[in-house]
C-alpha cells in the first residue's frame, strides 16, 4: 500500500526510519510503473577509431608496471621526454604519456630490448601525442655542453654515461683539453656521445650544431688527449709508483715475503682463484642481435657443481637470480663434455665459434 492512499489521521503516527523505507519503496514501485519510452536513453559513446602502422610499435600505456617486458620493479618515474623521442626517431616506438620505466632502466642503456615490444594499435591521441614529442624535438634538439649546467642529468647520462660531477673530473684530469680547445666541454662531450651512441658523424654534428668536419676533428683532439693523460693515470704499471705499493701492502704477505729484507719490497700477487669466460651467441629469433653470457669460475672450488661462482647473460632470461638459460648451460655443456668428444652432433657444432677468441682455456 502506497503512502499517499494510507489512511492517516490525527491520532495516528510513523517514525523516521520507517518513513524513510515507505518512501524508498514508494520511489521503486513509481519506477516501475513508468513505461519503457519514459526511461532515460544513455547517450552514445563516440567511437574511438584504432588503426595499425606498419614498422611502428608503441608500449603499454599504463603506470602500474615497467614498459620493459617482464619487469617485476617497483621503483617506477616517468618517462623523459627526449627519450621518448630518441625511441621513436631510432626505434620507430612510441611510448604513451602513462607509461613509466624502473630506475635500473633508465641508467642501463639497454633500449634494444623493446624490440621485442609487438603492439601496433595507435589512436588518435596517440598520434597527437606523437607529433608533439617530435615537435618538442625539433625545437630542443641541439646540445650545449658549454653551458652543461642546462642539460638534465638523465639527459646527460642518456648521451654521456655520465653525470655533471663525474663529467667535470673527467674533464679536470684531461688538461690539454681546454689547452688546446676553445670549446673543451663541447670536445669531450661529442667524443663521449660518439662512444655511448654510435650515431653516424651526420646526425651527431647536426645535433650538437657543427659541420662534420669540425665533428671529426673535435673526436680526434678528444681520443688523442685521453689517450696521452687520462688512460696512463688509470690503467698500466705508470699510474701507481713503487713507493705507493709498498705503502699498500698488506700484513700477511709482509710477513711472508718481506721479513728478511732491508728494503721493503714490493709485493704483488697474482691471484688465479677466479676466471671468466665470455661467450657470444647469436639470437635465433631477432636478426642482427647478439647475446653475451659471462661465467666465473672458481678453480678452487671441491667439485664441479661448485666451480660456478657465478653466471649472466645479456638475454632476457639470463638476467633472472634463479636459473640460468639456454645460453649458458650451452656453453658449460660445450667446455665441460662436447668439446672433448670426437665429434658433435648437429646443430651443436657451432658452438665452436661462441667463446670469445682471445680468451683461452
Amino acid at each position: 500500500m502506497r503512502i499517499d492512499q494510507a489512511l492517516l489521521n490525527d491520532r495516528q503516527h510513523i517514525c523516521h526510519r520507517c518513513w524513510v523505507a515507505a518512501t524508498r519503496h514508494e520511489a521503486r514501485l513509481n519506477e516501475l510503473d513508468m513505461e519503457p519510452q519514459d526511461l532515460p536513453q544513455n547517450p552514445e559513446q563516440p567511437s574511438v577509431d584504432v588503426m595499425s602502422i606498419t614498422g611502428y610499435k608503441r608500449s603499454a600505456n599504463t603506470s602500474n608496471s615497467c614498459l620493459f617486458p617482464n619487469c617485476r620493479a617497483d621503483n617506477l618515474v616517468r618517462v623523459p621526454r627526449f627519450i621518448k623521442s630518441r625511441m621513436l626517431v631510432e626505434y620507430k616506438l612510441y611510448i604513451p604519456p602513462s607509461a613509466r620505466i624502473c630506475h635500473v632502466h633508465l641508467t642501463s642503456n639497454e633500449w634494444n630490448e623493446l624490440e621485442e615490444l609487438n603492439n601496433s594499435s595507435f589512436t588518435a591521441e596517440h598520434l597527437k601525442d606523437m607529433l608533439d614529442v617530435l615537435r618538442d624535438a625539433c625545437q630542443q634538439s641541439r646540445f650545449n655542453f658549454d653551458n652543461i649546467e642546462s642539460i638534465t642529468t638523465s639527459e646527460l647520462h642518456f648521451c654521456t654515461g655520465l653525470n655533471h660531477e663525474e663529467f667535470n673530473r673527467l674533464l679536470e684530469q684531461t688538461p690539454s683539453i681546454s689547452q688546446r680547445s676553445q670549446r673543451p666541454k663541447t670536445v669531450l662531450g661529442a667524443y663521449l656521445m660518439k662512444i655511448r651512441t654510435g650515431e653516424p658523424n651526420e646526425r651527431l654534428s647536426s645535433r650538437l650544431d657543427m659541420s662534420r668536419r669540425s665533428l671529426e676533428r673535435k673526436l680526434e683532439l678528444a681520443r688523442e688527449c685521453l689517450t696521452n693523460e687520462f688512460v696512463p693515470r688509470h690503467l698500466g704499471w705508470d699510474h701507481i709508483s713503487r713507493e705507493e705499493i709498498v705503502a699498500r701492502k698488506s700484513t700477511i704477505p709482509n710477513a711472508i715475503f718481506g721479513v728478511d729484507n732491508e728494503v721493503p719490497p714490493a709485493i704483488l700477487i697474482c691471484d688465479g682463484t677466479y676466471i671468466y669466460i665470455q661467450g657470444r651467441i647469436k639470437s635465433r629469433h631477432v636478426s642482427g642481435r647478439i647475446y653475451y653470457s659471462y661465467i666465473l669460475i672458481n678453480n678452487r672450488a671441491e667439485t664441479a657443481r661448485e666451480s660456478i661462482a657465478h653466471y649472466y647473460c645479456s638475454c632476457l632470461t639470463g638476467k633472472r637470480t634463479v636459473g640460468t638459460c639456454a645460453h649458458i648451460m650451452s656453453i658449460i655443456w660445450y667446455l665441460g663434455w662436447a668439446r672433448h668428444q670426437p665429434s658433435i652432433l648437429l646443430p651443436a657444432t657451432y658452438l665452436d665459434d661462441i667463446v670469445v677468441d682471445n680468451v683461452h682455456y
